[in-house]
């Protein structure tokens, strides 16, 4: 608060509710201003002023040269002391404005015309008629700018004679230069400078505008009128759409048109009304590093141009008639052309050109519209600088693990999963029509240290998805990277072509960098493929094989790695004691352990409990001797002789490292094929399908089973059968009946086929024989059925697939022929057997089945041959 004679003072409050902020770099600052006319005012009067403004050290901050200017005014006063008296009012009211008021600072910044206008208010010498002007000029020192405006009005009486703006707006410029940047632009796409001249409804307007420098718009839309009469929407003709999306630039901007409108006009009866324009825009403008997809940085360097020329003439000629007191406009004709070239170029260089038009004579009788397109070369597809190529699509989505993360388990799988299918042709629309494209998986690379990881990608069923499997498990504690890389192509003539990106091809890159845990000591069993003996395996046949293995998902090369005095062993543990392997070996371009099988019991359970240890400790097992203490009991010449095991196991145990333990149970037999032939039968089924088809099945003397792993496989077999069955086709039935009737000269025509895969069951099918559901069922939840060991599970189903065969061939033939029967006269000896044969019945005998048992990874064991009787 202010102090005037030791007491504060208070202050009126301000009426403006504007606060006075003083600028503490400001120094003396001060204004002028001088008002002119002619002896005539109304012919030509005006006012210019000019501001500066000084720091506080004496320098000059910045100056400003305004005015204004009144041509051809229609307001009669004399010029003298009316004149003198109002410059002396805008005197004080320039002097009521202050520099640091808020609102003068925000239009100094934004406007330097509106500035001008409320620091040195007309107050009386603007009308609504003549030629009005406004300027503004500042030089700012402490910026280093320079800023210029300008503005022209034109209005007569009667709108005769004005600008096409709001106001009767002329014509207005900007001028600026600065650090960085430069523009003079008069008028814009948007907000053209021009004029108008009119007479009644009748007028001619020519509109204009031109743009250097800096913050050059986008490129504008043709007429909307000219949209109408081609018949189309002004969007679709919107050639600059997506580069104008890009925002301003630095370049040049030069357009004009020129529309005549007559409005209505009458004589007598009639009315008519024509309208008629013609026009151009044309641009030169850096986009900087847009890219254009397939050709890389779009233009020369970035500068692109860019042009439309139009022209259009539409009109109505018809009569005013009353009809029953209602006045009525007939039109007689009524009809609209329009042309319009457009063009973009260099690189790539496009050009388009519309010609249509519209026409309705007497009253709609006969009407009509026609349009015709014409387009050479390619449009811009904008993909941005540095952007996906796809319209800026992000083609991979993510990557797990993800970047940073950290104490990854070492059996991991890295995914990479992707927004759209790879390697998958796809198709998108745009302005040009549906175009085809393809998504390449360039690279998907997993390294530690530089060092390629090596593995395999497997893909999902719908291909937007990848894992990579490595080979073996990733190094515990270590920084894995982790790079996917895709490409794109483009289907054009036929063929695929490499969409490229600043010259090169067009790719999108993902990177990420994770850190893996501690890798275990031991084989999980979910990281094992498939092993024999098989985890959990109720008949193993000990004399199938003298070799054990165990196949790695991920290879684990660390667990078997010599260590200097450590050896490695295979112990098969039952109650009777154990028995101990040798030989263990790995093959890391495998992934494969692989062991001797020792001289197993039949009709044990084994535990497999695979060791690494200490060579001091090896086959401790097999010491014959246990270990005796020797202890005094007190009388000369006697001692007693105590036995103690040792605990020699204790430090064993502590030492050794256990890379796998599962359990297994050997069969009775010694192979497989000793089990089959041990199979006697004691009953022979025939088991009615339909009434010529039937299956067979055997009763036998009650032996070992088969278990779900010969059956269906397990999760360690790779879900594949220990047993696999084939018919043997030496029986009389397919000799003389089904091969000649069906698959003798198979095809006879190509289009004459089965309908079904023959690879799974062959051709015949041989492998056509089904398991009997209840058998399975029984394995799985009555394992003390009777059934299980007297029935064989596997059921004679060859003749249901004969029939099924020749029921297609038969249909295939008689659907080719029935329409032609000229054709089958011709044909009648090759296939009449076909058309009009009938499916025989299966045949009494012999049906003998070879029944081979698969170790996992498909190694081929003992096989034996069991007979099927059909006794009917």
């Amino acid at each position: 608060m202010p102090i005037y004679n030791g007491e504060p003072v208070k202050m009126a409050p301000n009426k403006s509710g504007l606060d006075y902020k003083p600028d503490a770099d400001a120094g003396l600052g001060f204004r002028a201003l001088l008002g002119f006319s002619l002896a005539n005012e109304k012919a030509f009067n005006g006012k210019v002023g000019f501001e500066m403004a000084f720091n506080r050290h004496g320098g000059l901050n910045r100056i400003l040269f305004f005015g204004e200017a009144h041509i051809v005014k229609a307001l009669d006063f004399k010029f003298g002391d009316k004149f003198k008296a109002k410059l002396a009012k805008l005197e004080n009211k320039i002097n009521d404005f202050g520099e640091n008021n808020s609102v003068m600072q925000s239009l100094k910044e934004s406007n330097l015309v509106e500035y001008s206008k409320v620091a040195f208010p007309q107050d009386g010498l603007s009308f609504d008629v003549g030629i009005d002007a406004n300027f503004s000029m500042e030089m700012d020192f402490r910026n280093k700018t320079f800023h210029a405006t300008m503005e022209a009005f034109v209005n007569t009486p009667g709108g005769f004679f004005r600008g096409v703006g709001p106001k009767g707006r002329a014509g207005w410029a900007v001028f600026h230069t600065g650090p960085g940047e430069w523009y003079l632009h008069m008028g814009t796409p948007k907000d053209r400078i021009g004029l108008k001249v009119g007479i009644g409804s009748f007028n001619v307007q020519a509109t204009t505008y031109l743009m250097i420098g800096d913050n050059i718009p986008g490129s504008p839309p043709p007429p909307d009128i000219v949209a109408q009469i081609l018949g189309t929407d002004t969007a679709e003709l919107d050639y600059m759409r997506d580069l104008n999306a890009l925002g301003s630039g630095r370049g040049f901007a030069f357009g004009a048109d020129l529309s005549i409108d007559t409005g209505e006009m009458k004589f007598l009866i009639f009315y008519a009304r024509f309208q008629a324009g013609l026009g151009f825009d044309i641009m030169v403008k850096d986009y900087g590093d847009t890219a254009c997809k397939g050709r890389g940085q779009i233009g020369i360097d970035g500068w692109y141009a860019n042009g439309q020329a139009y022209a259009y003439l539409q009109g109505e000629l018809g009569i005013h008639i009353k009809l029953f007191l209602v006045r009525k406009k007939i039109p007689i004709i009524k009809a609209g052309a329009a042309v319009l070239l457009q063009t973009k170029l260099p690189n790539p260089a496009w050009f388009r050109g519309y010609v249509g038009g519209h026409f309705n004579l007497l009253g709609g009788l006969v009407k009509g519209r026609f349009r015709f397109k014409l387009e050479i070369g390619d449009e811009c597809e904008v993909v941005g600088g540095g952007g996906a190529p796809l319209g800026g699509l992000k083609i991979i989505s993510d990557i797990k693990p993800s970047d940073g993360d950290a104490n990854i388990d070492v059996f991991s799988v890295p995914q990479a999963v992707f927004n759209m299918r790879v390697n998958t042709p796809f198709e998108l629309e745009d302005d040009e029509g549906i175009k085809t494209y393809r998504i390449l998986l360039d690279e998907y690379s997993v390294t530690s240290n530089g060092v390629a990881i090596k593995g395999d990608i497997a893909w999902n069923e719908n291909n937007d998805m990848v894992n990579y499997k490595s080979f073996d498990v990733f190094p515990p504690n270590t920084a894995i990277q982790i790079k996917v890389v895709v490409s794109f192509q483009e289907l054009r003539g036929g063929s695929w072509i490499v969409l490229t990106q600043d010259g090169k091809p067009a790719k999108e890159i993902e990177e990420i960098t994770f850190t893996t845990g501690e890798a275990p000591g031991y084989i999980p069993l979910t990281n094992i493929v498939y092993c024999y003996p098989v985890i959990d395996q109720d008949y193993f046949y000990k004399e199938e094989r003298t070799t054990g293995y165990i196949k790695l998902v991920q290879g684990q090369p660390y667990l078997f790695a010599q260590k200097k005095d450590w050896v490695q062993e295979v112990r098969f543990e039952s109650d009777s004691g154990t028995e101990v392997s040798t030989g263990l070996s790995y093959d890391t371009s495998e992934r494969m352990v692989n062991f001797n099988i020792p001289d197993l019991k039949n009709q044990k359970e084994y535990a497999i409990r695979m060791v690494s240890m200490p060579s001091t400790q090896a086959n401790y097992n097999n010491s014959s001797d246990d270990n005796y203490t020797s202890q005094n009991i007190g009388q000369e010449g006697n001692t007693l002789e105590v036995r103690n095991k040792q605990a020699q196991t204790v430090l064993k145990e502590q030492e050794e490292v256990e890379l796998l333990d599962y359990n297994f149970t050997t069969s009775a037999y010694d192979t497989f094929a000793q089990k089959i032939q041990d199979k006697k039968a004691t009953k022979y089924y025939s088991d009615p399908i339909y009434s010529d088809v039937h299956a067979l099945e055997t009763a036998v003397q009650a032996s070992e089973r088969f278990s779900l792993l010969e059956l269906n496989g397990g999760k360690y077999t790779v879900s594949k059968p220990l047993v696999t069955t084939e018919a043997i086709l030496d029986d009389a039935y397919f000799r003389q009946a089904i091969y000649p009737l069906i698959y003798q000269g198979y095809p006879l025509q190509p289009k004459f086929t089965v309908n079904r895969d023959i690879t799974k069951l062959g051709l015949p099918p041989k492998k056509g024989l089904s398991i009997l559901t209840w058998y399975s069922s029984y394995l799985e939840n009555d394992t003390s059925h009777s059934l299980l060991d007297t029935r064989i599970p596997y059921r004679y189903y060859l003749p249901f697939h004969y029939k099924q065969d020749f029921v297609d061939i038969q249909y295939k033939i008689v659907n080719a022929y029935l329409k032609k029967p000229l054709e089958y006269q011709r044909q009648i000896q090759q296939y009449n057997h076909i058309i009009n044969g009938v499916f025989p019945s299966i045949y009494p005998g012999n049906y003998k089945v070879k029944m081979q048992y698969v170790l996992p990874g498909g190694i081929q064991g003992s096989s034996a041959i069991f007979t099927y009787n059909n006794p009917y």
